[in-house]
């Protein structure tokens, strides 16, 4: 390609037919065009190399957003992907807990229902025996009620006895000193004088006659008639 320079320095033989000055106001003027032409035109390589660059380095960020971009969109999924794993986890692992819980809630209720039925099954049987308990004492207070004429019965029976142990020692008519001696020296807390009247007075609480008010009635033992005096005329 033609340069300005070459145009300028290009030489011709002279001859016959063309005017010199002519031909050298020309080859100025075509050289000047020319000169012109070339820096426009080394200027647009220039821009064009310029715009070539910024296009390459867009294309190149355009790639590499685009690998970003895909990266992006893939991590996303991936992330998606995971949260519907987790949040499916997570609601299995709720549904099993909450069955767990279900079942033994189920189980801590039937323990309770049947600690209630144990309960309820004892308290009856409790009941039951109770209520044979006090049938059983009313039948034994009723069986074992006190009979008022229980005092004379001891006091007689108690009289006897006496009488048959003086018999023992002495006749009636007999010495009365002797008698009191013999009556106190016995131990048995009772006396007994024979004279005009006879007397008899029982003091003794711990005679035989005191077994009747004993473990049958629930008594201490002790004869609540065992003070009683009888006189006879």
């Amino acid at each position: 390609m033609l340069t300005p320079l070459d145009v300028q320095q290009k030489k011709f033989k002279p001859g016959l037919g063309y005017d010199k000055k002519d031909v050298q106001a020309f080859f100025d003027e075509v050289s000047k065009s020319y000169g012109e032409l070339y820096r426009s035109n080394a200027e647009l390589k220039e821009k064009v190399i310029t715009l070539t660059d910024t296009v390459q380095h867009y294309k190149s960020t355009e790639n590499e957003l685009n690998k970003k971009l895909l990266l992006t969109d893939k991590n996303i999924e991936e992330s998606k992907t995971n949260a519907e794993k987790t949040a499916k986890a997570i609601e299995n692992e709720a549904v099993s807990r909450g069955n767990e819980i279900i079942k033994e809630a189920k189980q801590e209720r039937e323990k309770l229902e049947n600690e209630i039925l144990e309960l309820t099954a004892k308290y009856a049987e409790y009941k039951a025996n109770f209520n044979s308990l006090i049938r059983k004492l009313r039948r034994t207070l009723d069986d074992n009620d006190f009979d008022p004429n229980a005092a004379n019965t001891v006091a007689q029976a108690g009289y006897k006895k006496e009488e048959e142990q003086e018999d023992r020692g002495f006749e009636f008519g007999g010495s009365s000193e002797k008698t009191r001696e013999k009556s106190s020296s016995s131990g048995s807390g009772s006396s007994l004088s024979v004279g005009g009247g006879s007397k008899l007075s029982m003091a003794n609480k711990n005679s035989n006659s005191s077994n009747v008010y004993g473990s049958t009635l629930g008594g201490d033992g002790i004869d609540p008639f065992a003070d009683i005096t009888f006189m006879d005329d």
